[in-house]
């Protein structure tokens, strides 16, 4: 609509467009399945005094399908750095085997409890996705007792997850002495009530198995774990009786734990360099287990990992805790059209190793309109002529517009004083 006042001409054209919904970015899934392995084995296999050179072999096999970067950690409470082999890491193919050797020395505290223990886990990182750890790889050495008796004590299986699972026990006795005893039963703290009968005449050198089972309790599952705490016992046909040293294992509960992470951004698109964006990531608590120390890191491509800010470090079963970040566009943003953000979460279980998500993904699109308005004639003569007005509107986003509108409105002219 023209209006004519005077000598001027006053027009106001809005531009209102329909974008398309942008289409939800499919959070890629975690490439192949990485799965680890790993056995210990010690020589020689009982301590005998404090000094003693042993060593240790850490049997890792990639049985996933997916190479993986693996590195080895303690988990007994007497250890604490990572295992040093002879490379930092290893890197194994799927179906690969790798053996490392440690080195060590009996201490006097290891002859004082009659054993020494090593505990250990194989954690793998492939190129992309969430590390994989293995089952805990759990060895006890047992003391060789000059004229004495050993024990050691196996699991049938390295993990139980509920109330009421049994466990098959194996005790292994060896008679270390020069004299054959007679073994008369087993002690295990688990049920120290109930001895485990198993009478065998064992010669100098000579090994026997007795076997048990144990059902879980509730208890185990709210400790994490079941520990087994025996004793071998038996007679001589002269002198006093014959005891072993104690000897255990320990059971870890399989914590069914899990962390998703969910990114939102606001607003859903941005214009050019310098937008401004409030990413929002909503971590979620998918296991059966509170999980704590929660932390949560998120990147752009050729940008660093950045924390996120979270309103709490504690996360019970199935709650979920949104965590922010600000972003403001780049010239590189703008140019590619869109931006992308990747996120992880992270926690620790009461018991067992750390938990951490899958990488999520969202992109966020450019959507950008620039429009251009000049008259078809250039000058007017009077009231009523009609004037053609030309618009150049140009899609400077990164996706297709649909249902493009042009509305013109006259401007009200500005007041002039009488």
């Amino acid at each position: 609509m023209i209006d004519l006042t005077g000598r001027y001409l006053y027009s106001s054209t809005l531009v209102h467009v329909t974008p398309y919904a942008p289409a939800p970015v499919p959070v890629p899934p975690a490439p192949g399945s990485p799965a680890l392995t790993l056995t210990t084995t010690s020589q020689p296999p009982v301590i005998s005094t404090a000094g003693q050179a042993r060593q240790l072999r850490y049997t890792v096999t990639n049985t996933g399908d997916v190479p993986l970067t693996v590195s080895l950690l303690r988990r007994s409470e007497s250890a604490g750095p990572i295992v040093d082999c002879a490379v930092p890491e290893l890197v194994l193919a799927p179906s690969e085997q790798a053996v490392c050797t440690q080195e060590s020395s009996v201490s006097q505290s290891q002859i004082d409890a009659g054993q020494a223990d090593s505990d250990v886990v194989a954690v793998g990182r492939p190129a992309t996705g969430a590390p994989v750890v293995s089952d805990p790889s759990v060895l006890t050495v047992p003391r060789n007792t000059p004229g004495g008796v050993s024990l050691t004590v196996t699991p049938s299986a390295p993990t139980f997850s509920g109330v009421g699972e049994s466990i098959g026990l194996t005790y292994t006795v060896t008679n270390n002495g020069p004299t054959s005893f007679l073994l008369t039963s087993v002690v295990d703290g688990l049920r120290p009530w109930a001895p485990i009968l198993c009478a065998f005449q064992l010669a100098p050198g000579a090994s026997v198995t007795c076997q048990n089972s144990y059902p879980t309790t509730i208890v185990d599952v709210a400790r994490g774990y079941v520990a087994t705490n025996a004793v071998a016992l038996g007679t001589t046909n002269t002198g006093p009786p014959v005891s072993s040293p104690p000897a255990g294992a320990r059971v870890f509960r399989t914590l069914r734990t899990g962390l998703t992470v969910t990114p939102t951004s606001y607003p859903t698109t941005f214009q050019t360099t310098g937008s401004e964006l409030t990413f929002g990531y909503q971590v979620t608590n998918t296991g059966a287990d509170q999980l704590t120390d929660l932390v949560a890191y998120a990147a752009n491509p050729g940008a660093a990992l950045a924390p996120l800010t979270c309103p709490t470090t504690a996360l019970a079963p199935g709650a979920s805790v949104t965590c922010t970040r600000t972003y403001t566009a780049t010239a590189a943003d703008t140019a590619a059209g869109a931006l992308t953000t990747t996120a992880w979460a992270g926690g620790t279980p009461y018991t067992g190793p750390p938990v951490t998500s899958a990488p999520a993904t969202l992109t966020v699109l450019r959507h950008y309109l620039a429009l251009v308005a000049w008259p078809a004639q250039g000058s007017f003569t009077g009231a009523g002529q009609n004037l053609t007005l030309l618009f150049s509107v140009t899609n400077a986003g990164a996706r297709p517009l649909t249902g493009l509108t042009i509305d013109t409105a006259p401007a009200d002219p500005p007041s002039t004083a009488p």
